[in-house]
């Protein structure tokens, strides 16, 4: 895995290490990498409410290859380990102390050993099950059609109770350690489930797929255990779940004009819907978080104050308080009406192109990747999308690859004529870093909406296959 893809990948490592004692003991953590003396060594999680990494240490590898931390954990951590560009998610526990080992050059490329190694060793396993069968007919399985998901989530299934038979009977874990590293498993099956019914349901035209997938966020399990292991599936569901339970709801039977009349208590009602839930108390606090985080962005500030001075009468939002004032303060910045932030690439013919060569136009842009399987499943309805807007000169669509190998872009777009638009790709680091601050984006497929004076209308637009999209656009025409 590229460090490129790793931070694009943080959206699923979402652990909350707000969360760790005071109290916590320390775990000892030993790596030892064959022939990559000098190298940078990264132990990290990622932030639930900001997707960026939260650095835990940074050290170089010794001329024998060595480095070592000293990791403070409550009870469980999931923790992310990068070595060069190879990385691997590792579960400390207290009482651990693990030694990783990499040989870059072999596979599988890490071994574990010591207390400790078990929990980390299935989790090798397991997401290599996960990266074999998540791509199948030469597709992510989010792009599949329904019967092609189905049978590829059984096989999926399948092969994660067979690992658990041959790797339980072979080593002994705790049941609470197990228990975690099943229900990993789990939640990323929920999670394929509930990704797969967002595409498909948000289609122009809706695709009806089946009850037992549409309703996959219903399976989740509410836990406060999982969340403060940093269980990052767990948090990608509840990012699912919060879409359609609470959002989603709030919409429910509602006609465009009944939306927007309610806009402005819209954040209001899904904080009260939130707490009539009687959620497990962090549970509930991070979706009244994340509720709150959404609206800082749509720039209603007078709203924003208010749930604020909300949330603030909870002794449990001090966990994120911090996060939030700097996050808002940075966002006021991508709130509607401001100057959208810089973007500028490289051309397939080797041109350079920007944002700002398109001022006087609508622009579309879709930030996108060859190996990201969801942008990928977007495109039909992009050419759609498109398609709509066609012999209008005043819309724009940008299409902005983050790939780091401009070659394996190439290669698809000319394998893929008919994605039509303005190209380009940022594979510059520094351009990439500057992008990744500017725009505050962590995850992708992203989409931007920017008016004909260079300004933003929304810095998370709908993507193409939401019913919204067209609206959008239209709207600021």
């Amino acid at each position: 895995m590229t460090k490129r893809s790793v931070k694009f990948l943080l959206v699923a490592f979402v652990i909350l290490g707000s969360h760790l004692s005071l109290m916590a003991s320390e775990v000892r953590v030993t790596v030892k990498a064959k022939n990559m003396t000098g190298q940078p060594v990264l132990l990290f999680r990622a932030n639930l409410l900001t997707f960026e990494a939260d650095t835990i240490a940074v050290k170089k590898l010794s001329p024998e290859g060595l480095a070592s931390f000293a990791v403070p954990v409550n009870k469980h951590l999931f923790v992310n380990l990068m070595i060069g560009q190879q990385m691997c998610t590792l579960l400390l526990s207290e009482g651990d102390a693990l030694h990783v080992t990499l040989d870059k050059d072999v596979a599988p490329s890490f071994g574990f050993a010591g207390r400790g190694a078990g929990a980390s060793t299935y989790m090798a396993e397991s997401d290599g099950v996960r990266k074999r069968l998540e791509t199948a007919d030469g597709k992510h399985i989010s792009g599949l059609d329904e019967k092609g998901f189905v049978s590829a989530i059984e096989k999926m299934s399948a092969a994660y109770e067979t690992l658990n038979a041959d790797f339980f009977s072979k080593y002994p874990i705790a049941k609470n350690i197990r228990n975690l590293l099943e229900q990993r498993n789990v939640l990323s099956i929920i999670s394929a489930k509930m990704n797969f019914a967002a595409v498909n349901q948000f289609a122009d035209p809706p695709k009806d797929i089946a009850p037992s997938i549409k309703n996959a966020y219903k399976e989740l399990p509410l836990s406060d255990e999982m969340l403060d292991a940093g269980l990052y599936d767990y948090a990608l569901a509840l990012a699912f779940y919060s879409q359609v339970s609470i959002y989603d709801f709030l919409q429910k039977g509602k006609t465009p004009e009944e939306i927007r009349e309610m806009e402005g208590q819209y954040a209001m009602r899904a904080d009260d819907l939130i707490v009539s839930h009687n959620y497990p108390a962090h549970v509930s606090m991070l979706l009244r978080t994340r509720n709150l985080m959404d609206v800082i962005l749509t720039g209603k500030n007078d709203v924003t104050d208010s749930l604020i001075a909300r949330l603030k009468k909870e002794p449990a939002y001090s966990l994120y308080e911090p996060q939030v004032e700097k996050k808002y303060a940075i966002l006021k910045k991508l709130a509607p009406g401001n100057p959208a932030p810089p973007i500028s690439g490289v051309t397939p013919d080797g041109k350079t192109r920007s944002l700002a060569d398109l001022k006087g136009k609508v622009v579309y842009v879709d930030v996108w990747a060859t190996w990201c399987g969801p942008c990928i499943a977007e495109f039909p309805a992009s050419k759609q999308l498109q398609k709509s807007f066609a012999g209008n000169d005043n819309v724009v669509f940008l299409y902005v690859s983050i790939d780091n190998k401009q070659q394996g872009w190439k290669n698809y777009l000319e394998a893929n004529k008919d994605l039509k638009g303005l190209h380009i790709n940022i594979s510059d680091e520094g351009a990439f870093k500057r992008f990744l601050e500017s725009y505050q984006s962590a995850s992708i497929p992203k989409y931007i909406l920017v008016d004909k004076e260079g300004k933003l209308a929304d810095v998370n637009a709908p993507r193409p296959s939401s019913t919204h999209a067209f609206e959008a656009i239209s709207k600021i025409l």
